[in-house]
């Protein structure tokens, strides 16, 4: 996806400490950016999406009751939010069970569905999530 008459770069991560993949160890991403007369980029946006949908870990029906009972034992507000924010950036969440989180803790519902509201599946998912928060401003009946 490169742009008419511009410039093809690649940009190579290395691996776990400083190797090139070449060398054994580590994985190595590549990404290719397309510039244009030097001033506009260009890059292939399906592939993004693709690396950060595939980048959490997806909770299966059989490892929900897990997380849901870690989630039930934590005690304080903070510890729940930390857990809560955690899941966020490494696990990949349906509409359910999202929705079981919020009824086990109402009074964290609309911070349990914004913090995960990124790592849900679909956007009719979220769309359905979005049911259950309330407009800014306005308390929950």
């Amino acid at each position: 996806s490169l742009a008419r008459g511009g410039h093809r770069k690649s940009i190579m991560v290395t691996g776990a400490m400083g190797r090139r993949p070449s060398e054994g160890v580590g994985m190595a991403a590549r990404a290719d950016i397309a510039e244009d007369d030097g001033s506009s980029l260009e890059s292939d946006w399906a592939q993004v999406a693709h690396l950060l949908k595939d980048a959490r870990m997806q909770v299966s029906a059989l490892r929900f009751p897990l997380v849901r009972s870690m989630f039930l034992a934590l005690i304080t507000r903070e510890q729940q939010q930390r857990f809560v924010r955690a899941c966020s950036k490494d696990l990949s969440f349906n509409a359910a069970q999202v929705s079981k989180l919020c009824e086990d803790r109402p009074e964290m519902a609309v911070e349990i569905i914004c913090s995960l509201f990124p790592s849900v599946r679909g956007r009719s998912s979220q769309l359905l999530l979005l049911c259950g928060v309330p407009p800014a401003g306005m308390q929950a009946a």
